[in-house]
């Protein structure tokens, strides 16, 4: 596994080594009990200090450890919203719910969630089953294979930003 540390964003959070490098495995989704073996005490603290918190599956970022991770090259909320109801046609309901979920996404996820959107949508056979956006990123329908339709039109995260 490779990994790549900001040097200037682990100054900014002010966290020893260890504590950042944790976050970023956790980021990245791997088990940082596996490389922590020196310090178990190391993820209680942030556990405590609200960067983490401990789930069934292992561990997930809070709002706060997420932040550290975001760029600025990611896509928001409001441009997946426009897009996923642009291509689908559906009415723009339940907001607050899929903006929950969106906030949960990795960013890597959320670029899949909207560069998927064409593909998702394309691959129905009714159309009148399409989900709504939330149940799309609860359900996380991007990580779906799709058949390909060749009409289906890829928009570009960068043109987007």
């Amino acid at each position: 596994m490779e990994l790549t540390i900001d040097l200037k964003k682990l100054k900014e959070s002010g966290l020893f080594v260890e504590d950042f490098f944790a976050l970023a495995l956790i980021n990245s989704g791997e088990n940082p009990e596996e490389y922590l073996m020196n310090d178990p005490h190391s993820l209680r603290l942030l556990e405590d200090e609200m960067w983490i918190k401990s789930t069934e599956e292992g561990y997930e970022l809070r709002s706060k450890g997420r932040e550290l991770f975001e760029s600025k090259a990611t896509v928001t909320f409001e441009q997946f919203w426009e897009h996923y109801h642009t291509v689908t046609k559906l009415p723009k309901t339940d907001r607050a719910a899929a903006e929950t979920k969106w906030k949960r996404l990795k960013p890597k996820e959320k670029e899949k969630a909207i560069e998927m959107v064409e593909a998702y949508y394309g691959s129905l056979n009714d159309k009148k089953y399409c989900r709504k956006a939330r149940t799309y990123l609860e359900n996380k329908n991007f990580n779906d294979e799709f058949k390909i339709v060749k009409d289906v039109t890829t928009i570009r995260i960068n043109e987007m930003i």
